[in-house]
Parts: structure tokens; sequence; C-alpha cells
């Protein structure tokens, strides 16, 4: 298993039909020789770390979504995704925030986020 996180701005304004997509690397174990060469925290697969950081430029609009979806990069997996999220960037408080993750038929997990929200206006 290779997890990543993929977020997609979801704006009511956008008639492209292409939201803006961001991603993180895939998160890979270190095992082995290169478990020794790796330098700071190796968590399990199962509790990925993200230092990565997912921007977008949108206007300001109460209707405005984040869908996050936690997918693996493995190419023989049937189907990659494995939990699903959106928030309402408009009731986003600035900081840290847990963000609870929901299996594909809409389900509560065992599984949660920590993510850093920073929001500003750009004039």
């Amino acid at each position: 298993m290779k997890p990543y996180i993929t977020c997609t701005l979801i704006h009511p304004d956008d008639l492209s039909g292409k939201p803006p997509k961001r991603k993180t690397s895939a998160y890979k174990q270190h095992h082995g020789i290169t478990s020794l060469l790796h330098k700071g925290d190796n968590p399990p697969v199962t509790e990925p770390i993200w230092d990565e950081t997912l921007e977008w430029q949108f206007e300001e609009n109460e209707m405005v979504f984040l869908r996050i979806l936690i997918k693996s990069d493995d190419s023989w997996a049937k189907n990659p995704m494995f939990a699903v999220a959106a928030v309402r960037l408009s009731y986003v408080a600035k900081g840290w925030s847990f963000i609870r993750m929901l299996d594909l038929k809409g389900r509560e997990t065992h599984c949660s986020l920590l993510v850093n929200f920073e929001l500003e206006d750009v004039a």
C-alpha cells in the first residue's frame, strides 16, 4: 500500500468542469537498508505523515468545497480509493483541524486527517 491524498477544489463558478486538483506524493515506508539510511520518523504505512503544502487561489464563495480522497498508488489495485471527505471552506477555522474520513459508501471510518488550514485574502 502506497497511500497518497488527492484534493479537489470545487467552486460553483467553475464552468470548465475541470476543478483544480493537487496531490501529495505517495507515502512509502522505508524497510531494510533504506530504513537505516532514512533520517527522521518512519511511521507505518497505515499511519503516514505528509509534510506537504497544497495551494489554491479562488474567489470567495460560501459554496466552495475541498474534496479530499485517500488513494493508493498500487498498479494492481482495482479501486485505489479508500476514504473521502468534503470540507466547506467558508466553515474552516484557520489552524489545525481533524478531518473525519468516510468510506466510499458514506459510512464513518476510523480514519482521520490532521490538516493545517491557512486562508488569506489576496488583494
